[in-house]
């Protein structure tokens, strides 16, 4: 198990287990159901945690930042090959390379 793995354990621990019981904690002390509010406070915070995981950037396989650069150029040089094989008009080629690079 590598330590981006551990990290994850840690992150889902930290945010989503110790809240959820510090909440149920707090609600029994109050009076209130331990397993209800431990279970509405897993709730919220497993859609706090997927809103992070969904808010962050993409990541190619290797962990790294994907190189927008790179990814434009193969979209241009795709857009070149269909366009020399005849699959795009001169004027579909340069609106789609306007395309891409005004990304």
């Amino acid at each position: 198990m590598g330590p981006s793995e551990l990290i994850g354990i840690a992150f889902v621990g930290l945010f989503w287990l110790l809240p959820a019981y510090l909440v149920g904690r707090y609600a029994y002390s109050k009076g209130y159901s331990y397993y209800v509010a431990s279970i509405l406070a897993l709730f919220i915070s497993f859609l706090v945690v997927g809103l992070i995981v969904y808010l962050l950037p993409p990541r190619d396989a290797d962990g790294s930042q994907p190189d927008r650069a790179r990814s434009s150029t193969d979209e241009l040089e795709r857009l070149a090959r269909v366009h020399a094989d005849g699959g795009l008009t001169d004027v579909e080629f340069g609106q789609a390379k306007a395309r891409v690079l005004n990304r």
